[in-house]
């Protein structure tokens, strides 16, 4: 039979066992998933993880010697806590960091680019102004005399 163990030692345990739910939740909270079955081994894989850190809490900390229904029940409450305040977390850091991502990109792509297009900009006006030194009689027009009463 399990010893007895009294109501603070029992609220230790679950007090870690809440931390170790909520320690399986977050790892679960990092990679996302959209499709059915991949959240499924996801999830099943977390619920295994977070019982096998139960059995060893139980097995080797716990006051009571082994796993008991309160420490179950405080490792759902941490991982329903954790799931509940860690998604929207990373929901808005993923989206900071993707505005961020973005702004940088753009950022560089300007840097980068401003500099070819100076290179082009200078290069053209030095052909313009090599083809106006060459060639200066393309540039003036020639007037034609104009004949007042050529019949005279």
């Amino acid at each position: 039979m399990a010893p007895v163990i009294s109501p603070a030692q029992a609220a230790l345990d679950a007090l870690a066992c809440m931390g170790l739910g909520l320690l399986a939740a977050a790892l679960r909270c990092l990679f996302p998933m959209r499709r059915p079955l991949p959240v499924f081994w996801a999830d099943f894989f977390a619920a295994g993880a977070a019982l096998v850190l139960l059995q060893g809490y139980a097995a080797g900390r716990s006051s009571a010697g082994g796993l008991r229904w309160y420490m179950l029940a405080a490792a759902a409450v941490g991982a329903f806590a954790a799931l509940r305040l860690l998604l929207p977390v990373r929901r808005v850091f993923c989206r900071r960091l993707g505005w961020f991502a973005g702004t940088l990109l753009r950022f560089a792509k300007r840097c980068l680019s401003v500099p070819a297009k100076a290179c082009k900009s200078r290069k053209t006006a030095g052909q313009r102004q090599k083809n106006r030194t060459e060639s200066p009689k393309k540039q003036l027009q020639t007037t034609p005399e104009l004949l007042y009463n050529s019949n005279v």
